[in-house]
């Protein structure tokens, strides 16, 4: 009997714990049930996908990189046992140098998921000095090295480990060898009859030696400078730059944050904008296919002085999508979800405005009218009893607004209170409460590396709470529809001044295409790289110090 209860306890735990990972959504105060229902936790609210499109493309590109930076690495010690004692080549510079006649980097899948990179065909003339020490032979001389047909193999994993959540890069592979090897000992002395006795071993040592000294050098430039590299790059980009040119400003984002109620002037709305930041530190270890490298990113909208979403993303099927671009990124509807939450929490979706000033708006809302359709003539008895006061409207949401993705377009769902006062210095009574649920379909599309929009208001639902007054339904109702057009019409102003992507620095999109697609939008595009980029990147791992 008790291990029955035992059972019967573990077996309700695991089921309430189920409940609780399901509805673990609803329970974020202020978000509707339809934009809470599916997220789970851990899931990235972007994913970038870079194709081996990308990568064979810019391989030339990273391949004359490569050749102008490659001479300018600085060289170890070549240190190898030797006649019960050791050789030592140091001071080791480039007199000649033939650069690689192939470079490749390819993806796999097996054994283990890796980059694979091959350099081959080098050619290198070093001038050095030779240090011996053993028991038989003391020698100190300049050396010459020739070394013909080098070739690297090396094999690099990704990860995510990185302090501040960037790419990390791992050497877990690393194979040198050299065609052909020859020296020649400047100042032999009287070993010099024998070196000849020696001339198989020596070079069989010096092969290793560089052999050993590339992958070492390999190795460190990964795991020290690479990885610093990558750790230098930000993790959190501004949504807008406000301070590049005034057209940020007059985007569809800046719009949004000037709209009618906002009680913010200019330099707020500048501030607020230019604090806003989409985190893209990564959450996950990148997956790499035969075709394709994921890397998995936040996606969260936060202030720039950090926090948390109390939000989470929805998964989104990935592997239904093949694309011969070179790189596709998928964003979640999570990354608006986080923008409007942020809003709603701040308090900066509430709105509060003198009805007869609204542009675009004015007519419909003035408060009193003589006119047969506007909100006075709803409340016909505003002019009479309150002859001295002013209308104030206000507009309170219930929950923040979201936003659901499918392969349809964009669904915005809103709901809130819109109430008219009647306002004095001295006193505010409330006048009318009116229940709002607004359902808007937005088509996407990008134009010159924006994105741009057209909205359809599907429903505009209003429900009357409360009214202290006499109240007209029928020019309501017909009110209610003049709105539904005129907001309709704000919207598309909004979405046609455009919204830029973040510049994620460097790359430059290239005829991108938008679609929308379940749980998020996918921006299919190629990429351009300056050389000169490339340059300053590889000149900064490779010039570095080791």
């Amino acid at each position: 009997m008790t291990k029955l209860r035992v059972e019967l306890f573990l077996f309700n735990a695991f089921l309430l714990a189920g409940l609780c990972a399901q509805i673990s959504g609803l329970l974020v105060r202020g978000l509707r049930k339809e934009i809470a229902n599916g997220m789970q936790a851990n899931q990235p609210g972007v994913v970038v996908r870079t194709t081996s499109k990308m990568i064979s493309t810019f391989q030339p590109l990273i391949s004359n990189a490569l050749k102008k930076q490659i001479p300018q690495m600085s060289f170890g010690d070549i240190v190898q046992p030797f006649l019960h004692g050791h050789v030592n080549i140091s001071s080791m510079k480039l007199k000649r140098f033939k650069a690689q006649d192939r470079f490749d980097c390819r993806l796999e899948e097996e054994p283990v998921p890796r980059i694979r990179v091959t350099l081959a065909g080098l050619d290198a003339d070093i001038a050095s000095n030779l240090s011996v020490s053993s028991r038989l032979i003391q020698l100190h001389s300049p050396l010459d090295l020739w070394a013909k047909n080098l070739s690297v193999d090396l094999a690099m994993m990704l990860d995510n480990d990185n302090p501040n959540a960037t790419l990390k890069l791992s050497v877990p592979e690393c194979k040198a060898s050299i065609g052909f090897t020859d020296f020649r000992i400047h100042n032999a002395g009287k070993y010099g009859p024998f070196i000849p006795l020696f001339r198989k071993q020596i070079i069989n040592h010096i092969n290793g030696g560089i052999s050993s000294l590339i992958c070492s050098q390999v190795k460190t430039l990964v795991d020290k400078q690479l990885n610093a590299y990558f750790n230098t790059l930000p993790v959190q980009y501004p949504l807008m730059n406000i301070n590049s040119t005034s057209d940020d400003l007059g985007s569809a984002l800046g719009a949004l944050f000037n709209f009618p109620g906002m009680k913010m002037d200019q330099a707020q709305r500048e501030k607020v904008l230019s604090n806003l930041m989409l985190n893209m530190s990564l959450i996950a270890k990148p997956n790499i296919k035969s075709s394709y490298i994921d890397t998995f990113h936040s996606g969260a909208v936060c202030w720039k002085t950090g926090g948390v979403s109390a939000l989470q993303a929805k998964p989104m099927n990935l592997s239904s999508y093949n694309s011969e671009r070179m790189l596709n990124i998928f964003i979640s509807d999570y990354v608006l979800n986080s923008l409007l939450f942020l809003m709603f929490r701040d308090n900066l979706v509430y709105l509060g405005f003198d009805p007869n000033k609204v542009d675009g708006f004015k007519d419909l809302l003035k408060v009193p009218c003589d006119a047969e359709f506007c909100l006075g003539a709803v409340v016909p008895e505003f002019k009479t009893k309150y002859p001295k006061h002013q209308a104030w409207l206000t507009y309170q949401p219930n929950n923040a607004p979201g936003v659901l993705i499918d392969s349809n377009g964009v669904h915005l769902l809103t709901d809130g209170i819109l109430t008219l006062y009647a306002t004095s210095k001295r006193k505010m009574y409330r006048l009318l409460v009116v229940l709002v649920d607004l359902s808007v379909d937005i088509s996407l599309r990008m134009k010159n590396g924006q994105i741009f929009g057209e909205a359809v208001i599907e429903d505009l639902d209003t429900q009357v709470l409360k009214h202290k007054m006499a109240f007209d339904e029928s020019r309501f109702s017909i009110l209610t529809g003049f709105t539904k057009l005129i907001l309709q019409q704000s919207l598309n102003d909004l979405l046609r001044r455009g919204f830029k992507l973040p510049n994620l620095g460097g790359f430059q999109l290239h005829n991108p295409n938008l679609r929308t697609v379940q749980n998020g939008l996918l921006i299919e595009t190629d990429m351009q790289m300056g050389e000169e980029m490339l340059q300053k990147m590889t000149g900064h791992i490779l010039s570095a110090k080791h």
